[in-house]
């Protein structure tokens, strides 16, 4: 089929190409719903960090500082929290 009126092969009877897929959603949703998801990742590291800040307040650490070396390190945050001695407040 001969191009007419500078049309390409794919535009419709407007003469308007689709649009790229790409660009019909933003860069974050391509990431989260695209073909190689890394939500579960993100999900899955969610949850240690949260039974991490459970596991260092129960050592007597600040939940929320290991539950931010959690989101960042995971299992190794994980490992340090279980071989470390528990903090002695009592002084």
């Amino acid at each position: 089929m001969p191009l007419r009126c500078g049309r390409s092969p794919d535009s419709d009877v407007t003469g308007a190409s689709p649009p790229h897929p790409l660009r019909q959603r933003d860069v974050l949703s391509h990431f989260v719903h695209g073909p190689i998801t890394i939500w579960p990742i993100w999900r899955g590291l969610a949850h240690l960090a949260l039974v991490n800040a459970a596991l260092a307040e129960n050592k007597g650490r600040s939940r929320w500082t290991w539950f931010v070396l959690s989101l960042l390190f995971g299992p190794i945050a994980t490992y340090l929290i279980v071989i470390w001695d528990r903090v002695d407040r009592s002084r």
